[in-house]
């Protein structure tokens, strides 16, 4: 599912095994993207491809996909043997493709979500949204499934026994994804601005319209150059783990070892404890 998709009339990517190129059969690349001729109509608003064939839902069979694409989406591609199937919120809005492809192989990798392979540039298309969940499994869901999982969820209808990867974003930290279907699986930790080796994470609890800042200050007071206010990056939400970020990142690992001074600004916010570190699983 995507929710509030900012997507500015470019193309994003969602599902990729791609190194660049065009659809040939007997690639093998897959591709799930959305929006991918911005709000012309002759482009698919969702595209699905593989191996040659192409699905795509268009703008003329959802007029109000400018709206619709600012509220929660559930988005559901399906591969049989070279039949292919989206479904958007539990209707199915595109099917074809043709029967005899095999099972659905990429050879130069996994599907990873978001991004392409090398050498097509990983910055070109990413996706820009807010993701609640997401998965891929090796095997095809019914129509009554989709229709159920896009009214409760991925968890209604894949169990905790499958294959696969099935990830929620339900977790304590926004950086830190834990596989489902693998709990033994190590945590992926998504490259980010706001991660670091080691944070200032804070137990605190702002309002819809407030936020915590924080200038990091020398023994004589003095703010240090990379973590002053001008710098800082407003802080919100109600969580025990929020963490502190200014421009050039959140670590402050360059830090460790010195005795430092920590001004807090607050805005109708509270903070009940903090430390250093990083998130707890």
């Amino acid at each position: 599912t995507v929710d509030k998709t900012k997507t500015g009339g470019l193309m994003r990517r969602l599902f990729s095994s791609y190194a660049g190129g065009p659809n040939k059969a007997g690639e093998r690349k897959f591709l799930l993207d959305m929006q991918t001729g911005g709000m012309k109509k002759e482009y698919p608003l969702i595209r699905m491809w593989y191996d040659g064939m192409e699905i795509g839902y268009f703008f003329d069979d959802c007029p109000e996909w400018k709206t619709e694409r600012q509220g929660k989406l559930a988005i559901i591609a399906t591969y049989d043997d070279g039949v292919m199937k989206l479904y958007v919120n539990g209707k199915l809005v595109a099917e074809g493709g043709e029967v005899g492809h095999g099972e659905l192989i990429t050879p130069i990798g996994p599907v990873n979500f978001g991004e392409d392979y090398p050498p097509a540039a990983l910055s070109d298309e990413p996706y820009l949204g807010e993701v609640h969940e997401m998965a891929v499994i090796p095997r095809v869901f019914s129509a009554e499934e989709v229709a159920k999982a896009a009214a409760e969820g991925l968890k209604a209808v894949i169990a905790a026994t499958e294959k696969g990867v099935h990830y929620d974003m339900a977790g304590m930290s926004p950086f830190r994804l834990v596989n489902r279907l693998a709990q033994e699986q190590e945590p992926i930790v998504l490259a980010s601005k706001q991660w670091g080796e080691l944070m200032l994470l804070l137990n605190a609890s702002t309002s819809a319209v407030g936020d915590i800042r924080c200038e990091i200050r020398d023994e004589q007071n003095n703010p240090i150059s990379g973590y002053t206010l001008a710098d800082a990056i407003p802080a919100f939400g109600d969580e025990l783990d929020l963490a502190m970020s200014w421009k050039n990142g959140a670590d402050i690992k360059p830090l460790l070892g010195r005795k430092v001074i920590l001004h807090f600004v607050l805005k109708d916010a509270d903070i009940y404890s903090l430390q250093f570190g990083q998130p707890a699983p």
